[in-house]
């Protein structure tokens, strides 16, 4: 296991690296940001390495004179928030509904399922939160269209604050960007369902005497959960990419925003923060996946220990 989390750590090193390079490459060569005396891009680069990695600075935005590192930390929370809410409301229907498909495959509730992923799955987040604004939100009343809470400390003009008021401000932004995630899960869950039921080890079991529940609870739902947790990995990065509109839509005060905003006035270094931090949030996730899959599958110790 200490083999495997060392080679982990290695190449998330590498990938955080590699993440460096790209921003400076975008925004300093590309984007062409003003540097004071115009040195070589080595040393410009080494410049913001070192800011980066000593300090923990991402630098100065073009207007307000504001420090990046803190609007990026400020405004995290809420851009967490709209991800962890909206992943836990697409596992908690795309799982329970996938097998329950794949359970009754090809039938009438089956194909109604796979339709109404289908017609998810080809409707942008953008629509999808514009319409439920409209209709939940503005016609029905049923939830705010606009603004956040703060669960801890609101300042005290905030309108709203607390618990309560922070999960009630973010039903409609969580279930926006649930949607089409709850659609390509359902089915992935499905389909992993449907072979692992034709599997050797599944017959097994059933000639032992086993029942269709604890073959599902006890065999074929600890391998779906490998693939579960393998997608919830690589889906960081798009969830963080479409919290962008739903944070747009909704007018939250999240890293999307800001960066939707920065594009439109240009201020290219609050946009290469977000980019960065974005790009260490992910490989983080991506690290913390990959030491829950070798926890779940203790194959994948064994073959790291063996290379």
């Amino acid at each position: 296991m200490v083999v495997y989390l060392l080679k982990r750590l290695a190449f998330s090193l590498v990938a955080l690296w590699a993440v460096t390079v790209i921003a400076f490459v975008v925004f300093h060569v590309v984007a062409q940001l003003p540097v004071q005396g115009q040195p070589s891009y080595v040393t410009q680069y080494w410049w913001f390495f070192r800011d980066l990695v000593y300090h923990h600075a991402l630098g100065s935005a073009f207007f307000g004179n504001r420090d990046i590192t803190q609007v990026v930390l400020r405004l995290f929370p809420v851009t967490a928030s709209v991800v962890a809410g909206g992943a836990l409301l697409w596992l908690a229907f795309s799982v329970p509904l996938g097998i329950l498909s794949a359970v009754r495959a090809r039938s009438l509730l089956d194909r109604a399922v796979l339709a109404t992923t289908l017609l998810a799955l080809c409707v942008h987040p953008l629509v999808v939160g514009l319409v439920l604004s409209y209709l939940v939100g503005f016609r029905l009343g049923w939830a705010p269209i606009q603004g956040y809470c703060q669960v801890f400390s609101p300042p005290v003009a905030a309108p709203c604050g607390g618990l309560g008021a922070w999960a009630y401000h973010l039903v409609l932004p969580c279930v926006t960007l649930a949607v089409m995630f709850a659609a390509l899960y359902t089915r992935m869950v499905r389909a992993s369902v449907i072979d692992e039921l034709s599997s050797d080890y599944v017959r097994t079991a059933r000639a032992k005497g086993a029942t269709e529940t604890q073959v599902l609870v006890r065999h074929v739902l600890r391998n779906v959960l490998l693939s579960i947790v393998t997608m919830v990995g690589m889906d960081v990065g798009i969830a963080l990419g479409g919290a962008i509109y739903v944070e747009v839509v909704f007018g939250l005060p999240g890293l999307g925003n800001e960066a939707w905003q920065s594009i439109g006035r240009e201020d290219w270094p609050v946009l290469q923060g977000i980019v960065i931090f974005t790009g260490v949030v992910v490989i983080a996730a991506n690290l913390v996946v990959d030491l829950l899959y070798a926890a779940f599958d203790p194959r994948v110790r064994l073959r790291a220990d063996r290379a």
